[in-house]
């Protein structure tokens, strides 16, 4: 009994020994595990200062990059020193802006206004040049901290890449809603440029009620937009389906409000409304230009704006290259007014819908004081409308314009649609104080063609003090006789529209109306009135002292 006592003893011992040998054991693992030197700690010590350096590393190579484009570009940035990312300084008075200092502020202030703040009455600046393309113009490029704002991810990746950068204001709304999140105080550029702006949208709406989007640094404006360039910019929507409209500008999708002194120097591209400027204007453009290349499908492409309703223009001009299969013009395909523009963009149209095509726009009050220099150049095999400066089936008032851009048209499949071109107008116009220099070029089979050197066919108008020298060239099977130097077609509407001093070169056409009566005095180049002496009646025109323009009159404000 006492040896199995003892036995027994020794084995309690042993077990409480090895129990705590085991709980030793035990706490050495797991600290080894998960301890300061654990395992564990040391593994994601590893993982984090791998992830670490993977984000210097792109940061790095963020900086080659800048200093790459800064090389080839020859533009230097400013380095950022926001010491608030995502505040915006100021009090919002003209004396003391909000003022956006990086990439961070910028895309605070877009979810801002998209969330409702309208900052009407008050005024925000842009505090410097910004490039989303460079680590320069962001406090932190691969933060991933802004999901709120709308990017679940590394900022910069997600602003240069996937779908881009999320518009300021609306970016989409139901036709009948009223109310949208849209931009209503003063958003001053102070002359400096937004770099690579990246919007890439595929749109898919099956909704039965029309729905609109609205694509580009704003989605939607009713305040004022000034002193800003958008330059280098990869804007597209070209991925569309079901029933919906999209809207796609530079400075904005959508304006109702101001835009002046801006500019866009990027490509855009879009199947349905879009322009360098505006996707559709409703309020005011002045003094903006468009040197970028634009290119639609189905809907309308302006170099300024694509659709602009009551819009109006001042001093504005395109000179990128305009493409499409729907309706393009220089400066916008509808407007209220459009003054003092030109186009000298070459505008191309390859189409088998019915098309507007002109090197100014169609306004429905009246364009004055424009120029065309940019070559129209149109494949057709339907319905086309074709004109240096305007055409538009609504009567307006076209004043103090001229052409020199040369127009061609192929129409070779065509024998049942109508067409009509001409230098000035294609259809239905006062139009006054005009000349056209450039060259009319058609091949076609339609019969129910009309071209004239100012108008196309005419409309119980009056057309005065105009003069044409631009040759008028047609290749046809059909027998085509609505071809004038001056009108093509003088008897639309059952009474002839009245000329009064209207002039041609002969030579440019073996006629001055094709169609119908009226007066037009033939001149021999020899003998050919200055030009300046039929056209400046209202004085808009001066002497082209600098040879500008080969010579010929130019306006005054050039």
């Amino acid at each position: 009994m006492k040896k199995f006592r003892r036995n027994q003893g020794i084995t309690l011992i042993s077990l409480v020994v090895t129990l705590i040998v085991l709980l030793i054991l035990a706490a050495v693992a797991i600290n080894l595990t998960i301890g300061d030197n654990g395992i564990l700690t040391r593994g994601q010590e590893a993982k984090d200062k791998t992830e670490q350096a993977e984000k210097d590393e792109k940061e790095k190579l963020g900086d080659m990059e800048d200093t790459i484009n800064d090389y080839a570009t020859g533009i230097t940035l400013e380095q950022v020193t926001d010491e608030n990312p995502g505040v915006l300084e100021g009090t919002g008075t003209d004396d003391d802006p909000y003022t956006i200092n990086s990439i961070e502020d910028l895309v605070v202030f877009a979810s801002n206004v998209r969330e409702g703040t309208t900052y009407e009455g008050q005024t925000v600046k842009l505090g410097l040049s910004l490039d989303f393309n460079s680590n320069k113009s962001y406090i932190e490029p691969l933060r991933t901290n802004y999901g709120e704002y709308g990017y679940d991810g590394e900022l910069k990746t997600l602003l240069t890449s996937g779908e881009g950068f999320k518009p300021i204001g609306t970016e989409s709304s139901l036709e009948a809603e009223e109310e949208v999140n849209t931009f209503k105080g003063t958003f001053d550029g102070n002359n400096n440029v937004i770099y690579r702006l990246y919007i890439d949208r595929d749109i898919t709406y099956n909704g039965e009620e029309y729905k609109e989007y609205k694509l580009g640094l704003f989605g939607y404006n009713e305040g004022t937009i000034r002193n800003l360039g958008i330059v280098d910019n990869n804007i597209k929507a070209e991925k569309i389906s079901g029933n919906c409209n999209v809207f796609v500008g530079a400075i904005v999708g959508q304006n109702q409000g101001t835009i002046e002194n801006c500019y866009n120097q990027g490509n855009i591209s879009n199947n349905f409304i879009i322009g360098g400027i505006s996707g559709r204007n409703n309020g005011t453009i002045t003094y903006c230009y468009n040197l970028g290349d634009i290119s639609g499908s189905t809907g309308a492409v302006g170099g300024i704006s694509g659709d602009s309703l009551e819009g109006n223009f001042s001093f504005c001009y395109n000179k990128g290259t305009l493409k499409g299969n729907g309706s393009i013009a220089g400066i916008s395909t509808s407007s209220n007014s459009i003054n003092s523009c030109y186009n000298n963009g070459k505008i191309v149209s390859e189409s088998t819908n019915e098309v507007f095509i002109s090197g100014i726009g169609f306004g429905t009050s009246g364009v004055t004081n424009c120029y065309n220099t940019g070559e129209i150049n149109v494949t057709n095999d339907n319905s086309a409308y074709v004109s240096g400066i305007t055409g538009t089936y609504q009567s307006c008032t076209i004043k103090n314009c001229y052409n020199t851009g040369k127009i061609s048209m192929d129409s070779k499949k065509n024998e049942s649609n109508e067409q009509r071109i001409a230098g000035i107008a294609s259809i239905g116009n006062n139009i006054e104080n005009c000349y056209n220099l450039g060259e009319i070029k058609v091949t076609t089979n339609s019969t129910l063609i009309s071209i004239g050197g100012i108008e196309a066919v005419a409309y119980i108008e009056s057309i005065k003090n105009s003069c044409n020298s631009g040759k008028i060239q047609i290749e046809s099977e059909a027998n085509v006789e609505k071809i004038g130097a001056i009108i093509g077609d003088n008897t639309y509407g059952g009474a002839p529209s009245a000329l009064n001093n209207c002039i041609w070169q002969k030579g440019s056409y073996s006629k001055g109306i094709g169609l119908g009566s009226g007066d037009a005095l033939e001149v021999e180049e020899k003998n050919m009135p200055s030009v300046l002496s039929i056209i400046n009646k209202e004085n808009s025109f001066k002497e082209d002292t600098n040879n500008i323009n080969n010579g010929y009159p130019i306006l005054n404000w050039q």
